[in-house]
Parts: structure tokens; C-alpha cells; sequence
């Protein structure tokens, strides 16, 4: 369903700030409270333990790598010359909420509204509330969007893309699909097409799911914080919500397709015909109070197919 291109409710301004992008992660937080009940697949704990743990501003998923992706993003546009006029297709496949599109959207906008009105944006996710989100923010910015709601193997889905973000999305998908999604979304590419994959490394060691649930109890307080000031307006009752907070906690210490090493991901791509163009392991530190942090890390890496569609069409 695309986007209307209505007259930017908010300045383009706001999409230039480089720590928030245009998000409002409050009114997020409230509107994913409002849509997941009825909207969300069976997800909905999990959209909205996202929405309200990102509201509480600690650093979860893209604000570890938001910076270098933008940079990626805009180098790869800068080999777009100015005065072409050919749209650029960029398209994000399983999106949480607004946060890549975002910051998409914001890296496009940093070269200009010629540039950021070029692109066109597509969101694709098995459910419909990110998927709202998304044409809200878009609308507010004049951003062309097209969402698709549906699963990502499905043939219905064709697409040729300039640039494909994947982000946090091989937890969500089993080992046994990983190398033939990653294949897929690769044959999509256009001529000089590239994949931004970025995706957290997790060992799965004890000391590491002891760090995260001391992250998910210090998020969960500061949750309580916000809903006790109004800040956040959840209708459901406080006892039901961190019932969410707990379930979802829960169900994230048995995501089917976590990525051990950047090793193992690297072998993931060969096996999906995908060539690393650039690659970098990042070391993020997360405060949780006074003398409490955690360290985590996160894989990142510019992909281009060795065999994508155009050249297997010559």
C-alpha cells in the first residue's frame, strides 16, 4: 500500500537530527500501544516492549550502529550523480517499527530534498503495525513509501532494489532459511545494487543472558517511570504491561536464528552467493546505572551479489 504524498505535516528539518531522525519514540511508544492489541500477528508483546523500552532511552538495537549506518547510506547515494533523475529504490525487509526507516530517510535527506524525493522507499513485514507506523512517518514527512505486509519468501513479493537494509532480522528466521532469504533479497539487486546487513552477535553464554536481563529489569524500571508521570498513556493496566515486558523478555532468549560470530555470518553470505564488499564488528557499552555496564556487539557489513538477476539475464 503506498504512502500519500501529502504536504509534510513536520519540517524537514526535523528528519535532519541525527540522534532522533524525525522519530518521536514517546508518541511511538503510545500509538504501538494503541495498534498492536488488535493489529499485531501474535507479536504484539513484542512490539510494544520495543516501543516502550526505546521511549526510556537506552541504547536498544539501532541506536548502537544509527551513525554508521547514515554513512554508509550516504556514500552509496553519492554514486548517484545529482542531475540523474532515475528513482532509488530502497527497500527494508522486516522493520520493528520506524527506526530504519528513519534512518534511511534521514541519510537520503543529509544530501538534499532532490535526493530524499529520488528514493523510494519500501517496507516489507509478515505485520501490520510497524507497517502503519511506517506510512504515518512517512506522511508526515512527504516520504514516498510503499508497504508490503506478508512473508519475505513469498513469490507475490518482486522487487529490484538499489539498496536493501537488513536489520536485527536473521534472529527471527531459522537457520535453515537464513542462506535462501539472504539469496533472494541479493538476486533483487539492481546493476550496482548493495545489501547494508547489520545484526547483533550474540553467544549465547551465560554471563551474556545474565547481562540482558539485568538490562531488560533496569529498562523495565525506567518504563514504570514514564508511565507513572503520563508520560506514556498505555490503556492497559501497569500489571498487564510488564506482563508484556516479561513475556516478550522471555521470548527473546529463544530467537530461532541468532548469529554466534561475524565468522559465522560471513559464511552465511558466501553460502547466499553474497560478496562482503566491507565489514566491521562494533563494541557497544550500555549504562545501566552507576558502575552497571554491559558490553555488546553488533556485525556490520556492505554485501553485492556475485550472480544478481541483471547479469544472469545477459
Amino acid at each position: 500500500m503506498p504512502s500519500s504524498l501529502n504536504v509534510p505535516i513536520l519540517p524537514i528539518s526535523a528528519l535532519l537530527d541525527p540522534l532522533s531522525c524525525g522519530e518521536d519514540l514517546v508518541q511511538n511508544a503510545n500509538r504501538v500501544a494503541e495498534l498492536a492489541p488488535s493489529l499485531c500477528l501474535g507479536c504484539a508483546d513484542y512490539h510494544i516492549r520495543r516501543a516502550v523500552q526505546r521511549a526510556a532511552g537506552v541504547g536498544l538495537s539501532v541506536a548502537h550502529d544509527r551513525a554508521k549506518i547514515i554513512r554508509l547510506i550516504i556514500d552509496f547515494l553519492t554514486t548517484f550523480p545529482p542531475g540523474e533523475q532515475t528513482p532509488i529504490s530502497i527497500v527494508i525487509p522486516g522493520s520493528a517499527d520506524t527506526g530504519i526507516l528513519s534512518t534511511c530517510a534521514h541519510a537520503a535527506a543529509s544530501l538534499g530534498l532532490a535526493m530524499l524525493n529520488r528514493c523510494r522507499f519500501t517496507v516489507i513485514d509478515r505485520c501490520p503495525t510497524p507497517l502503519t507506523l511506517c506510512r504515518e512517518f512517512a506522511d508526515r514527512y512527504g516520504i514516498s513509501l510503499e508497504t508490503c505486509q506478508g512473508d519475505l519468501n513469498s513469490p507475490a513479493f518482486s522487487f529490484e532494489a538499489e539498496l536493501v537494509v537488513v536489520h536485527s532480522l536473521l534472529r527471527f528466521i531459522a537457520p535453515d532459511s537464513q542462506v535462501t532469504l539472504m539469496g533472494m533479497l541479493g538476486s533483487r539487486l539492481s546493476r550496482r545494487g548493495r545489501i547494508i546487513f547489520s545484526n547483533a552477535i550474540r553467544s549465547g553464554d551465560s554471563s551474556e543472558t545474565r547481562g540482558e536481563t539485568r538490562k531488560h529489569e533496569f529498562v523495565n524500571r525506567l518504563v514504570d517511570q514514564l508511565v507513572e508521570s503520563n508520560t506514556l498513556n498505555i490503556r492497559e493496566s501497569r500489571q498487564d504491561l510488564r506482563s508484556r515486558l516479561r513475556r516478550s523478555m522471555e521470548e527473546g532468549f529463544a530467537r530461532p536464528g541468532e548469529i554466534r560470530t561475524p565468522d559465522e555470518a560471513i559464511i552465511l553470505f558466501e553460502k547466499a552467493g553474497l560478496k562482503v564488499i566491507n565489514q566491521e564488528t562494533i563494541q557497544n557499552e550500555i549504562e545501566l546505572g552507576p558502575s552497571n555496564t554491559i558490553s555488546r556487539q553488533r556485525f556490520l557489513a556492505v554485501l553485492e551479489s556475485i550472480s544478481p538477476k541483471w547479469q544472469k539475464a545477459k
